[in-house]
């Protein structure tokens, strides 16, 4: 038989190294397999509103323009709609241009310039509102901006404005529509006729422009287009075919060149008023809408 003490020296080199299989600290030792998994790691990856440390980020007020992909500053203009009858509206629009550097805009530098010849219109107030820089104009001499505004034309108008003292601009498009859906109210069964403008000036035999008529009323779908025509009271003078006929919505437009629609007239002076004829077939059957212009000298632009 074996001695206490000589039992305890046998057992004693087992019993250390099953405690040190039990114990250890979890690392894979040099006989582990190399496929073994090591323990997962917790992510610490800050969420939207924390900072690089995963403390909470300080909330404040997102600065001008914050959020803008590209960087680029946009116009927009509100309404984007504008009707015939701003030309004497007391109504405003609204140029809001946003995009990073709003801030850097100077408010008193803007301005708004149209495709007519009226000189660019400073704005009646500016503001800025966070990431927004806003300008207010008047409806009235915001539409003056426009070179012979028809309802189904789209008109682009730019805002200019300085930025760090860098000049910089901006475009942006409006519709024009009638003030009367197309003559859906008083008589709206009859077709009527609108030449725009009706203030002829003896300078048009040297124009490039055009002058329109509008047919409107709840029959003008059946207006044959190829059959428009512009005839004057100069009984020398052929009926003139339009340069453009087009339907658009709930009217028929027709454009005549200028220096051509007033070939039509008899010996026009400044002062007179003469009686332009515009001719179409309407189910078949020839029409006839009149309307009076006025004539102006060349004094009075045009």
């Amino acid at each position: 038989m074996f001695s206490r003490l000589s039992a305890i020296r046998i057992l004693a080199p087992l019993l250390i190294g099953g405690l040190a299989v039990g114990c250890g600290d979890g690392q894979r030792g040099p006989t582990a397999p190399e496929n073994a998994a090591a323990p997962a790691a917790k992510s610490m990856s800050p969420g939207p509103g924390a900072s690089q440390a995963g403390q909470p980020a300080p909330q404040g007020k997102a600065g001008p323009g914050e959020g803008d992909e590209t960087g680029a500053l946009t116009l927009e203009l509100h309404p984007d709609v504008w009707s015939t009858s701003f030309a004497t509206s007391k109504g405003n629009v609204e140029a809001v241009v946003r995009g990073k550097g709003t801030a850097d805009i100077d408010l008193a530098s803007i301005k708004l310039a149209g495709d007519g010849s009226a000189a660019p219109l400073a704005p009646a107030a500016t503001k800025r509102e966070g990431k927004y820089a806003v300008a207010q104009f008047k409806q009235a001499d915001a539409f003056k901006l426009l070179a012979d505004p028809l309802p189904g034309d789209t008109k682009t108008l730019t805002l200019t404005f300085l930025l760090k003292g860098k000049a910089q601009q901006l475009t942006a498009s409006v519709r024009i529509v009638s003030p009367d859906g197309g003559g859906r109210h008083h008589g709206a069964d009859k077709v009527r006729l609108q030449i725009v403008p009706d203030d002829w000036n003896t300078n048009w035999p040297h124009s490039k422009g055009t002058v329109a008529a509008i047919l409107r009323g709840g029959s003008v779908k059946d207006v044959d287009l190829h059959s428009i025509r512009l005839i004057g009271d100069d009984p020398k003078a052929a009926p003139l075919a339009p340069a453009e006929a087009r339907r658009d919505g709930d009217h028929v437009l027709a454009r005549f060149g200028k220096a051509d629609a007033f070939a039509t007239l008899k010996s026009p002076k400044a002062g007179e008023s003469h009686e332009v004829t515009v001719r179409f077939d309407l189910k078949g059957k020839s029409t006839d809408l009149k309307q009076t212009v006025e004539i102006e000298g060349p004094e009075n632009g045009g």
